[in-house]
Formats: structure tokens, C-alpha cells, sequence
């Protein structure tokens, strides 16, 4: 799959849900989260290792130093100080009872999620709530999963 073909697909699909991903609805005080609609302007501070050609679609820098990256292929996050790299094939599944403790997307300033992948590792992040939550965990994280964004139809 075409990483750039698949990073058009996911914007233009993000657009339709979310309408301006400028301003993305949140119950937190600051948005803090980033849609890259112009990948020129990502800055890869944390130095995560992008595989070739993957492109930075969402990224999240909260003020407790918690961190989150979403690409076309990879999520990254920094969360209590430990850094987790998962690809989007590796996911598992996630803890709903972690899940269910912590609230809904649309509940509190941000969310926690807690995943499982396939080799038994954990892998957690914390986001704004609401449209940036909903967006990594469903629109990225279950749908590239379970190829939504491998076709034109998405």
C-alpha cells in the first residue's frame, strides 16, 4: 500500500467526520492535538523511528509530558516516561475494563487507552478527549487494523 495514498485517504475521511481538523472538539482545557493535514510542517522532536516512506498523520504533546504519534503504519507514544512503538497489524485488542475505569472518549479533559498486541506487550497513551480519542483509537487504530484505509472506498 502506498503511503501516501493511504495518508490522502485517512485525511479526507477524517474531514468528512470531523469537518475542520484544525479545531478538533475536546472536553480539555487546550487542544493539544495536531492533524497533519501538511506533513511539511511535522517535526519529528521525539525521535521516533519512522519506517520509510510512513507519514505523521496525528500527534499529541500534553502538558504532564505525555505523547502520542499516529502515522499510516505506527502509533508511538511516550507515557509515564516509557516509550511504546506499536504497528497497526500488531494490535491485539484493548483492556476494557482499563477502558470502561477511565471513562468514555468523550469523558474528562483526556483519555488513557491501554492495548494488548499480538506478541503479549502493552502498549499505552494518553490524548484529548472527545475527536482526537475517538480519532487514534477507531478511525486509526481499528480501521488500518482491519484494512479500512487499503481500498478507495475506506
Amino acid at each position: 500500500m502506498d503511503h501516501l495514498y493511504r495518508y490522502k485517504l485517512i485525511i479526507k475521511k477524517l474531514e468528512e467526520l470531523y469537518g475542520t481538523l484544525e479545531n478538533l472538539k475536546t472536553n480539555n482545557k487546550n487542544l493539544h492535538t495536531r492533524v497533519y493535514t501538511d506533513i511539511k510542517l511535522f517535526r519529528n522532536n521525539h525521535e521516533f523511528k519512522l519506517a520509510s516512506k510512513e507519514l505523521p498523520v496525528l500527534e499529541c504533546q500534553l502538558d504532564n509530558d505525555n505523547y502520542i504519534l499516529a502515522t499510516t503504519n505506527s502509533l508511538f507514544s511516550i507515557y509515564n516516561n516509557i516509550r511504546y512503538e506499536m504497528q497497526y497489524s500488531d494490535f491485539s485488542k484493548n483492556d476494557k475494563k482499563y477502558f470502561s475505569k477511565s471513562g468514555q472518549i468523550a469523558e474528562g479533559e483526556t483519555r488513557v487507552f491501554k492495548y494488548y498486541l499480538k506478541n503479549g506487550e502493552e502498549f499505552l497513551y494518553e490524548i484529548d478527549s472527545l475527536y482526537p480519542a475517538d480519532i487514534v483509537h477507531n478511525r486509526l487504530v481499528l480501521s488500518m487494523r482491519f484494512g479500512k484505509y487499503d481500498s478507495p472506498a475506506g
